[in-house]
């Protein structure tokens, strides 16, 4: 419920500024990357937390996307080695990421 109205309230002011942007649901994006066989956690913000099932895993998933111009954040630090945090963003962002994802899980 919250994470519906937050992204209500973003499309709201979004929409206030005249901007044309569509806001994508948290859970959509993690059903998508589920399909693929990754591991989303359950998120609230405009943010996916993405397990890999290892860190190296994790890294080159990192390297992969930076070289098809994405940039996630890599979250060891929080003690999450095996985790990527990907931002959600607009549609076409979001399916450069998806598509970024399903190529590297063919290929590794």
């Amino acid at each position: 419920m919250a994470a519906s109205h937050t992204a209500r309230s973003v499309a709201e002011h979004l929409a206030g500024l005249g901007a044309a942007v569509e806001v994508l649901e948290p859970v959509a994006v993690r059903a998508e990357l589920a399909t693929l066989g990754l591991k989303p956690l359950p998120s609230v913000g405009n943010f996916v937390l993405v397990g890999f099932g290892s860190k190296e895993r994790a890294a080159a998933a990192n390297d992969w996307m930076m070289n098809d111009g994405l940039i996630p954040r890599m979250v060891a630090g929080y003690g999450l080695p095996e985790h990527l945090r990907i931002t959600i963003g607009t549609e076409a962002e979001v399916k450069a990421v998806q598509a970024s994802l399903a190529r590297f899980v063919a290929a590794k």
